[in-house]
């Protein structure tokens, strides 16, 4: 077996007190200190737990040329093999494990990754979370929420005071009070701005219209000009790094106007729906509460736009940059506000999540996680009839 040493992995030192079994063995209870080194992996995204001396032997190893296991004396071929299922080591066994690990490598070169936004990137990911207990088909799920998210209020009030909302700063030479803000004229736009909010009590029953999810993906994706030079620059409602817009849309569907449920992806340059899978309603609505790591409220969504990063088209232009994975979540975040602006403007109800079980979401749209991959989701609907703001009205000084 030959074996190499991944690049895509992070070693940080820890420490802590754990029985000495020597003294217990001689009746003393006594405790010892142990030093670990934790292996933080992308290609697994998962953490390994190393000894010192594990530590050593694994530096020993390569990251650029393969090493024959048996030209080695230690570790044994099962600590290779136990590391090489951690994503610490590269192998040319033929499991499809070690063949899929291998091919996340060459895929993370290729697409010229930093090493430290990959592990940020993979280790941050969420396969299977379930933030809340399961609310059962009879009950309102938004209802549910507030109930489960009541009984926290308990764990909550045994913390230390929180944070103040707002800060000054402590070396200020002078304060200059500035005019009240202008309103005139002001029409939709500051009212659209300042109508804005998360809206998670939708109408189970209700159909999101076509026309309108039609408009909001559209004035949110599709591209509105574009500059040519050494690559294409495309102009869109929100700001890109670079013009580059490296996220696509996709849409789990479960009650909208004149579609079959199901997963589509949004052609942004030709503005159509291309479906991807077909589901019942029933289906997209167990699909979007796992989508959101079990947020009950999801199940009454009309759709939950699904946005993905093309992380290469960035990395072609930022080539290893630590900076470039910092300004791709940005533009995912400059989406969220339009999609924010864009169901306010057409009356309906919409909340932005990055609580999202993204692996699974990546292995039911089929694309790899690594040249792209999930980040957030925004979920949108007709609002409840009984919705309302989950904010008073700040009564500053303004």
């Amino acid at each position: 077996m030959k074996v190499k040493r991944s690049k895509y992995v992070a070693y940080f030192t820890g420490e802590g007190l754990i029985p000495d079994l020597s003294g217990l063995l001689s009746g003393k209870i006594e405790m010892k200190l142990e030093r670990k080194v934790i292996a933080a992996s992308a290609i697994a995204e998962a953490e390994t737990l190393l000894s010192i001396d594990e530590f050593n032997e694994l530096f020993c190893i390569s990251t650029y040329s393969w090493t024959e296991v048996s030209s080695l004396d230690e570790p044994s071929e099962e600590r290779f093999t136990r590391w090489a299922k951690a994503g610490l080591l590269l192998t040319d066994i033929q499991d499809g494990w070690a063949r899929a690990y291998c091919q996340r490598e060459e895929t993370l070169d290729r697409d010229l990754w930093h090493c430290r936004s990959a592990i940020f990137h993979f280790l941050a990911k969420w396969k299977g979370v379930a933030l809340f207990a399961d609310a059962g088909e009879k009950e309102d799920p938004y209802l549910f929420a507030v109930r489960q998210l009541a009984g926290n209020i308990d764990a909550w009030q045994k913390f230390a005071p929180p944070p103040d909302p707002f800060w000054n700063h402590p070396n200020v030479l002078t304060s200059l009070p500035l005019p009240p803000p202008c309103m005139d004229g002001a029409g939709e736009f500051l009212q659209t701005l300042t109508s804005r909010c998360s809206t998670r009590h939708f109408d189970h029953e209700a159909c999101l219209p076509l026309d309108r999810l039609s408009s909001i993906l559209y004035y949110a994706f599709a591209p509105q000009g574009i500059a040519q030079s050494v690559y294409t620059a495309v102009h869109k409602t929100s700001p890109s790094g670079g013009g580059l817009h490296p996220t696509e849309a996709y849409l789990l569907v479960r009650k909208v106007d004149g579609l079959q449920p199901g997963l589509y992806h949004y052609n942004s340059a030709r503005h159509r729906l291309d479906k991807l899978k077909d589901l019942t309603e029933a289906e997209a609505s167990k699909k979007a509460l796992k989508y959101a790591a079990g947020q009950p409220y999801v199940r009454s969504c009309a759709a939950a736009i699904i946005l993905s990063t093309r992380f290469y088209r960035n990395h072609w232009k930022y080539r290893r940059n630590e900076r470039t994975y910092l300004v791709l979540a940005m533009d995912i975040g400059h989406l969220g506000q339009t999609l924010y602006l864009l169901s306010t403007y057409f009356k309906l109800g919409g909340f932005f999540t990055a609580a999202v079980n993204a692996s699974d979401i990546e292995h039911d749209l089929g694309i790899d996680g690594a040249q792209q991959g999930v980040m957030a989701m925004f979920v949108i609907g007709i609002r409840h009839s009984e919705a309302r703001p989950e904010f008073a009205p700040y009564e500053g000084e303004v």
